[in-house]
């Protein structure tokens, strides 16, 4: 999740801008922060939800597999 936030965040705080000092930049970020919308971090949510169910599911039954050989 954190990658896709940084990511859209990242575009819109660099789209079509040059920064010339940090407390420019600054600024920037923590205005296009303001600009996400509750519904793109539950979406966000959902795929980092989806992706972690993924990896256990596999998980789960790769140590299954593994006890069943033993």
């Amino acid at each position: 999740m954190e990658y896709s936030v940084w990511g859209v965040l990242q575009e819109m705080v660099y789209h079509c801008r040059s920064f010339k000092s940090v407390q420019d930049l600054k600024s920037a970020i923590v205005a296009e922060w303001q600009q996400l919308s509750q519904a793109f971090f539950e979406r966000s949510i959902s795929e980092l939800r989806r992706c972690l169910e993924n990896v256990v599911h596999c998980s789960v039954e790769h140590i299954t597999r593994v006890f069943k050989e033993v």
